[in-house]
């Protein structure tokens, strides 16, 4: 079998100036990389560094003074609106009865011509306390009939109703007996409920 011919030492010298020439090229190709990168990263952080001291520099103190305004504005709208809500929520049923007291009206076919409300009051009984609204109603109807069913349906919805008050009036009948005209009714209402913070 042949043998392999050893190289001479010359060839190996250049065998090993090539090596470690590509070897140099290769590092040295892989430093400019690394160094490139590291330039834009220190660029980079140069300008975040800018960033943030810019943003530190704003001074705050104006808005932080807006804000705590905002804030205080903010809670005395709510504080209003809950006085307001908690206010107006004592005439619901002031309200709510005045609308039914038209519906029974219509229902009736009498006209409310004036409706008065006063309240709410309150009252203790038997250690109780109850709020009451007291209403005011002229009414006219054409025949005293319906001012009568009227009357009966208000005391049919309200059991807590109390009718203190009633004056009707009724034409009187000419000559000939033949009634014309309006009848009118006056009726003074007591209603009675529990307070808001009781339901």
């Amino acid at each position: 079998m042949a043998r392999l011919p050893k190289p001479s030492a010359a060839a190996r010298w250049i065998l090993t100036l090539g090596i470690t020439g590509v070897l140099v090229a290769v590092g040295y190709y892989q430093y400019d990389q690394l160094m490139n990168e590291q330039s834009q990263l220190l660029e980079s952080i140069a300008q975040s560094d800018q960033t943030i001291q810019t943003l530190r520099d704003i001074d705050l103190a104006d808005l932080e003074a807006e804000v705590a305004d905002l804030e205080r504005r903010s809670q005395s709208i709510q504080a209003r609106m809950n006085a307001l809500s908690s206010h107006f929520r004592t005439y619901t049923h002031s309200i709510e009865g005045g609308e039914d007291l038209y519906r029974l009206a219509d229902e009736s076919e009498v006209v409310i011509e004036k409706l008065q409300c006063t309240g709410p009051k309150s009252e203790d009984i038997g250690g109780m306390r109850l709020e009451y609204d007291t209403f005011t109603i002229d009414a006219t109807a054409e025949v005293p009939p319906q001012l009568l069913n009227f009357l009966l349906k208000i005391s049919e919805l309200y059991e807590s109703t109390t009718i203190q008050h009633v004056d009707m009036s009724l034409p009187k009948p000419d000559e000939e007996g033949v009634v014309s005209g309006t009848s009118s009714l006056t009726i003074e209402l007591k209603m009675d409920y529990l307070p808001q913070e009781a339901v």
